[in-house]
């Protein structure tokens, strides 16, 4: 996975998806995909992060 934004040493990840009007059905799975290897990133690294949807 590659976030748009990292920080090891403030625990944040963040990914930036920018949309003004309603979501089509693929963008809402990329969005959960995004929030899914934010959590899985989470995990295998063991440690707890502000994970950051904007």
């Amino acid at each position: 996975m590659q976030p748009d934004f990292y920080s090891e040493e403030d625990a944040i990840v963040g990914k930036i998806f920018v949309h003004i009007e309603k979501t089509k059905k693929g963008q809402d799975y990329k969005l959960a995909d995004d929030i899914l290897k934010m959590l899985l990133l989470e995990k295998m690294q063991n440690r707890t992060y502000r994970l950051l949807l904007k």
